[in-house]
């Protein structure tokens, strides 16, 4: 992840599943780094009703993150990184919508089953730049979701690395080759290379 915002320089990174923190850390050590005054908004709630933690539990991933996001807020000046609490299915559309945000990376690494992926998907689909990354973590092709992804969205623009042109682009390049070994069960990723805005 760090090397990707290297090589990307994203100015707008939308995570989500925020959980601990740890990929934010990564993602805003990589943005201040980059030193082009990147913002990074990153979205969670406590309560995931498709788990089973504990309230103890929940109280305890909440001091965890909170004591991660203020380090990063201290190591990483070149930067900005707020942390939005809420259900995306509900908040995400509006918050991007007020903001009037167009991202250039998203990680989307909350809800792993179909209709929580579409749901965010839908919402940020339409706040896409131009040249946009997807990383939807804890899935491969082979899950439901990037099935629909390459029949629905490739007329718009999008391509992944198996459904794309002869010669991807050099982010998704750099995704394949970074991933083939350790992630190619656990993540699937696209680019947006033109097509419609929506």
């Amino acid at each position: 992840m760090y090397r990707l915002v290297r090589l990307l320089r994203p100015g707008v990174i939308i995570e989500t599943g925020t959980f601990e923190a740890q990929g934010t850390y990564a993602l805003a050590a990589a943005a201040s780094a980059n030193q082009n005054n990147a913002r990074i908004f990153t979205f969670d709630y406590d309560g995931d009703p498709t788990t089973t933690l504990p309230d103890a539990a929940w109280g305890e991933l909440k001091s965890i993150r909170q004591a991660t996001l203020d380090l990063i807020r201290k190591q990483f000046p070149n930067c900005t990184v707020e942390f939005v609490e809420g259900d995306t299915r509900q908040i995400l559309s509006p918050f991007l919508a007020e903001r009037g945000l167009k991202w250039d990376l998203f990680f989307q690494d909350s809800m792993h089953f179909y209709d929580g992926i579409l749901a965010e998907w839908t919402a940020m689909r339409a706040h896409a730049s131009k040249t946009a990354i997807v990383l939807f973590d804890d899935i491969n092709e082979e899950h439901p979701f990037p099935q629909w992804f390459k029949a629905h969205e490739a007329p718009n623009g999008w391509v992944t690395r198996s459904a794309g042109p002869p010669h991807l682009p050099r982010p998704l390049r750099y995704l394949a080759r970074a991933m083939r070994i350790r992630f190619r069960k656990r993540q699937f990723f696209c680019q947006r290379l033109g097509g419609s805005e929506t």
